[in-house]
């Protein structure tokens, strides 16, 4: 029902940062036991985050585990930065692949919760991220964190609660906004068929 309409969908507007991380460490670009030094760009990343300190050194798997539970931005920032080197490197590619997709969304910063996507453009990306192998390796917990390079923790939940709540659900994303509404793309595992569900607003 008006799949093709653009619309604010808050935290979802991330998932094309994500798909681009998790392709990437997918392609073997980058391992999940490499050691990352957080920028200040990603430490200054507004939303949901994993609570990251500019310079803190933290394994790549840590980043993805915030990243895929919670949407944390300042993990995503941090993962596509060192993959990519530059913010207008992440950039190109996120507009390549998009492009690729047939997604009209235009990102012009790496933390652009306000970009429109319609609820075709979030089924894509959402069904990519299911056959995500890194993707995967988290997208089904519930509860779980991160520890820090200063023994801080960072306790995740993930706020799809149809992951604890609902058997076969394996993910994907959700998001919020006063102006976005309640935002989610959710996948489900039955005996007879895989399902791919999104609701804007």
């Amino acid at each position: 029902y008006n799949e093709n309409a653009p619309l604010q969908v808050a935290g979802l507007a991330r998932l094309p940062l994500l798909l681009l991380v998790c392709e990437g460490i997918d392609g073997k670009k980058l391992a999940l036991d490499d050691t990352i030094v957080v920028t200040q760009a990603a430490a200054d990343i507004k939303g949901p985050t994993a609570f990251l300190e500019a310079n803190e050194q933290i394994p790549a798997r840590e980043l993805l585990k915030a990243a895929v539970m919670i949407g944390a931005g300042d993990a995503m920032v941090s993962l596509a930065l060192k993959l990519y080197g530059t913010q207008a490197a992440v950039l190109q590619a996120m507009s390549a692949r998009l492009e690729a997709l047939d997604v009209s969304a235009q990102y012009t910063d790496l933390n652009a919760t306000s970009t429109p996507l319609c609820a075709l453009d979030i089924a894509k990306l959402g069904r990519l991220l299911a056959q995500s192998e890194s993707f995967n390796l988290y997208s089904s917990l519930y509860l779980d964190g991160i520890t820090h390079e200063d023994d801080r923790y960072t306790e995740l939940v993930n706020p799809n609660r149809l992951i604890r709540d609902y058997p076969g659900c394996t993910g994907a994303s959700t998001g919020s906004s006063n102006t976005a509404g309640y935002c989610g793309v959710f996948n489900v595992n039955l005996t007879e068929a895989s399902l791919l569900v999104v609701v804007v607003g």
